[in-house]
């Protein structure tokens, strides 16, 4: 899975789960772990994307630069 898919795979899976969406995510990958970045309204719906971009990707949060306005 290319880290375009993922991000739709995490995106869907947070509407049809959770009723929201994070606005522009974007996942992009370094040696240490995903980086994700994007626009969701609080923090506990960030705190939910990371939850959700672990479990799909199996991989660890380098980094979750997800703003919450």
């Amino acid at each position: 899975m290319d880290l375009d898919e993922l991000a739709d795979k995490i995106d869907s899976i947070l509407q049809s789960q959770f009723g929201f969406s994070v606005c522009d995510l974007r996942v992009t990958m370094l040696d240490s772990g995903l980086v994700l970045e994007g626009t969701v309204g609080s923090y506990h719906s960030k705190q939910l994307a990371q939850h959700v971009a672990t479990k799909v990707s199996g991989q660890t949060i380098a980094a979750n630069k997800i703003h919450v306005c």
